[in-house]
């Protein structure tokens, strides 16, 4: 029988229950981010005042709209008790369990022995993952790694834990966000997911993707089709960060410069990997960073796709990871869908497909 592998325990689907697909517990992604920009911003990042970065009501706009990343007090590597009552928020809202979709191979600090003591302390399921992230932002022990080498180091974290923690990951995550020359995408993020999906397609667990700009038709699709040629099943593979790739034009500069431009939605590219029949990630809601979508936006695009019959391979979340967002600092953290994008879903008569959305797409992907 299908179980799925939280940090504490394997509990059976129907016990998941009210799951949110994306988010990230007990973690410091500040240096990890760096990496992760441009060049030329990253060197204006050293100039940028430490008191800029403090978490305080001064601050909290600039945090929310990016400067968070880069704010160690933002991050909430250890403070277990702050981050059990963004847990409780969320249950006191109906959910029970979290996705951390922090791949413990990438240059980023992640508590993964303190993920069980959250689970435990607030009631909420927490599923975790290995995998890798990044271009930029691979150690280069795995970077370096053939990648027969790296799918013998994913199968023993998934058999055996995280880092002898015991801890034993639930699902893979990669990404493709860095353009390169395999199929648009760099080859260091092309082998690890190779390598993800090669597991995923022995063990049968699900493989979640990142997908940052500027990846889209020409990237995402044919990435898709390699996870499955590999052998996943689509109804295990996941593409995150959909709704955030459905503006055009795609960014502000292309907008600004253009007086004919008129900003609309796009769903195409999620069309596409829907009709493939692989789950698409709504998993930004609420995300403040120029340039992204409003949740108008992406209730748009979820309400035309639910309307087309694709509410069965669609799941949300938010991808919060600093305390900016979060409920103890006045925003929403992990309950920002349950109040901004459920009640207007419900008012369109999409109750059913609500269901769908946070709690069977969830327990079905998270199986195995």
């Amino acid at each position: 029988m299908s179980t799925i592998k939280t940090v504490c325990k394997e509990i059976r689907p129907e016990e998941l229950g009210f799951t949110s697909m994306h988010e990230h517990l007990l973690c410091d992604f500040t240096e990890m981010m760096k990496l992760s920009i441009e060049p030329e911003i990253r060197a204006r990042i050293d100039y940028i005042p430490e008191s800029m970065l403090k978490l305080n009501l001064g601050n909290l706009y600039a945090l929310r709209t990016g400067m968070g990343t880069f704010s160690k007090d933002c991050a909430s590597l250890y403070d277990m008790d702050y981050m059990v009552g963004e847990l409780k928020a969320f249950a006191a809202m109906g959910g029970k369990a979290i996705v951390d979709a922090s791949p413990i191979a990438a240059k980023a600090q992640k508590n993964v022995r303190g993920l069980q003591e959250l689970s435990e302390k607030s009631g909420v399921h927490v599923v975790t993952c290995t995998g890798l992230y990044t271009a930029a932002t691979q150690p280069e022990e795995y970077k370096a790694m053939p990648e027969e080498e790296l799918v013998a180091f994913f199968k023993k974290q998934m058999e055996e834990g995280l880092d002898g923690t015991g801890v034993k990951p639930g699902f893979m995550k990669c990404a493709i966000n860095t353009p390169g020359d395999c199929m648009g995408v760099d080859a260091s993020e092309i082998k690890a997911v190779r390598a993800c999906a090669r597991v995923a397609a022995e063990t049968g667990c699900s493989i979640h993707i990142h997908n940052g700009y500027p990846m889209g038709m020409e990237e995402c699709v044919p990435v898709a089709q390699m996870v499955l040629d590999l052998g996943v099943k689509p109804d295990k593979l996941l593409m995150l960060h959909m709704d955030s790739l459905i503006l055009r034009p795609h960014t502000d500069m292309e907008y600004i410069s253009d007086f004919a431009a008129v900003k609309t939605v796009n769903i195409d590219l999620m069309l596409r990997l829907l009709d493939m029949g692989v789950n698409v990630g709504f998993d930004s809601w609420d995300m403040l960073v120029g340039g992204f979508p409003t949740n108008t936006d992406r209730l748009k695009a979820l309400a035309e796709l639910l309307r087309r019959g694709y509410g069965n391979k669609i799941v949300m979340g938010h991808d919060a990871y600093d305390k900016s967002r979060s409920v103890a600092y006045g925003y929403t953290g992990f309950t920002g869908f349950i109040r901004n994008a459920l009640p207007v879903l419900r008012q369109l008569g999409y109750e059913k497909e609500i269901g769908m959305l946070t709690t069977e797409n969830p327990a079905r992907i998270l199986a195995f």
